[in-house]
């Protein structure tokens, strides 16, 4: 698993100087033990349209799978090789259900392993390892260190059959409702 997250946010002191408002650790996550340890951290998440640059940023707890209606969720997702998760499937549910129900209420079984689909669009970027994006179509599409993604709210998984894990920053805007 990778290194606890710092975050550092910048502002404006009583003089009208840019400076250091908040270094700190990110503390907004979940993780998903019988996944092997997937996790989730939320790093900023702000409401759209943004009115001011000063708004504040600390995501709610707890940590849902897709951002609030009409807001920008900054977040880091590290993905487990398949082969830690070494559950049954019935306690990988219990686990979610537990945990962060929104992912059971995003998935559809029938359409695949792990298929979901949120009300986002995700901008990301892989940083390390490697990750298949796999579509309703069938397609399957391996991400790797450096690439990037766009996904336009449609139904897909994420699945890591390789040997480390998979880390990437994502950018999730959710449309208003």
């Amino acid at each position: 698993m990778p290194a606890p997250l710092r975050r550092l946010v910048t502002g404006v002191d009583t003089e009208g100087r840019s400076t250091i408002k908040q270094d700190a650790p990110v503390t907004i996550f979940y993780d998903l033990e019988t996944l092997g340890g997937l996790e989730a951290s939320a790093i900023w998440e702000v409401q759209t349209p943004l009115t001011e640059l000063t708004a504040d940023g600390d995501p709610l707890t707890p940590l849902t799978l897709q951002p609030p209606s009409g807001a920008i969720r900054f977040s880091r997702v590290t993905i487990p090789p398949e082969s830690a998760a070494n559950h049954a499937e019935e306690a990988i549910v219990a686990e979610i259900a537990e945990r962060v129900p929104s992912i059971l209420q995003a998935m559809d079984p029938e359409r695949g392993i792990g298929m979901h689909q949120t009300d986002t669009i995700d901008l990301g970027y892989v940083v390390s390892g490697a990750v298949d994006l796999v579509l309703e179509d069938g397609s399957r599409t391996t991400l790797k260190a450096g690439d990037s993604y766009v996904q336009l709210g449609t139904w897909h998984a994420w699945h890591n059959a390789y040997d480390e894990p998979c880390v990437f920053v994502v950018a999730m805007i959710r449309r208003a409702e």
